[in-house]
């Protein structure tokens, strides 16, 4: 059973996430809710059933890596609700700089290949 600390956590990264695809709709960088689904391959009903009730545990940790990697929400902020909800730019550019953008290694880095 999880504990009261744990449920707290995950309901708050859960506000956060919604509380960033609003805010990514009002500012136009977002068309919507459905969009969003559609382009990061996002059960849709899971998605409003999770916004509905976030008790419920549909969110998938694959939902958020958008939010960060295109959008510029700011990792440390959705999951720990410190700090802004946006990154700098420049730090931005600066991470986008730093890591390849096919594997997502520092630059270069190669995939492990399970030889050992």
């Amino acid at each position: 059973m999880p504990s009261s600390t744990s449920i707290e956590i995950n309901r708050g990264i859960k506000e956060r996430f919604y509380k960033a695809i609003v805010a990514l709709i009002e500012q136009k960088a977002l068309r919507g809710r459905q969009t969003y689904c559609r382009l990061y391959d996002i059960d849709k009903r899971n998605f409003y059933s999770q916004e509905k009730d976030l008790q419920e545990a549909k969110l998938k940790l694959y939902w958020l890596v958008p939010l960060v990697k295109h959008y510029g929400i700011s990792a440390h902020w959705l999951l720990t609700g410190e700090g802004k909800m946006f990154e700098p730019v420049a730090k931005r550019k600066q991470r986008e700089s730093y890591y390849d953008k096919e594997t997502g290694l520092p630059k270069g880095e190669q995939p492990a290949t399970g030889e050992q």
